[in-house]
């Protein structure tokens, strides 16, 4: 059984992915990943979705937006955090730790459209990420095909019966009732 055979174009669609209309649309982080610019700087990517559970434009298109850490864009940082609610005084040790704790939180971000040129000197567009807000739509679950996100997700949520701690309880047989 062969996996796939090309007998006719017919059934191909075109795949006209024009950029989103310049906007503020829910999303949530969906992937992250750590890494350096050329100039040793370090960056987390994020791949922001656009929520399929909200009523609005473009559900389920994604957007790469890079946050890079320096001591100058730490107020850019700040205001993403303050956007997602994450309260005062919460400390993050590692970039990994900043990147996992983003996972799967509704945020709301002013998309815009940009130009650019790709290497065959061809111009394009694109969407960039310009401003993150509080959301208007909080309660969201999101359900990544992704299992090493969706264990990232659950490890950041720390849901174990209210405690700070990633590991189910411990319950014997004694604990039991019946």
């Amino acid at each position: 059984m062969s996996f796939l055979t090309v007998d006719t174009y017919d059934d191909v669609q075109e795949m006209d992915f024009q950029p989103l209309e310049p906007g503020w649309y829910e999303v949530y982080a969906e992937n992250r990943t750590f890494d350096k610019a050329s100039t040793g700087t370090p960056f987390t990517e994020f791949v922001f979705v656009v929520r399929s559970d909200v009523e609005q434009e473009g559900k389920r298109r994604k957007i790469w937006h890079r946050f890079f850490h320096t001591e100058k864009t730490k107020g850019i940082v700040k205001a993403f955090l303050k956007a997602l609610g994450v309260p005062t005084g919460v400390t993050f040790n590692s970039q990994e730790e900043f990147g996992n704790y983003c996972l799967g939180k509704p945020v709301k971000a002013r998309i815009d459209v940009e130009t650019y040129q790709d290497r065959n000197g061809n111009f394009k567009q694109k969407n960039v990420i310009k401003r993150f807000a509080e959301t208007d739509y909080p309660a969201f679950q999101s359900f990544s095909s992704n299992p090493s996100t969706a264990e990232q997700q659950a490890a950041h949520n720390n849901t174990y019966l209210g405690t700070n701690t990633t590991q189910a309880p411990s319950i014997s047989d004694d604990d039991l009732p019946f």
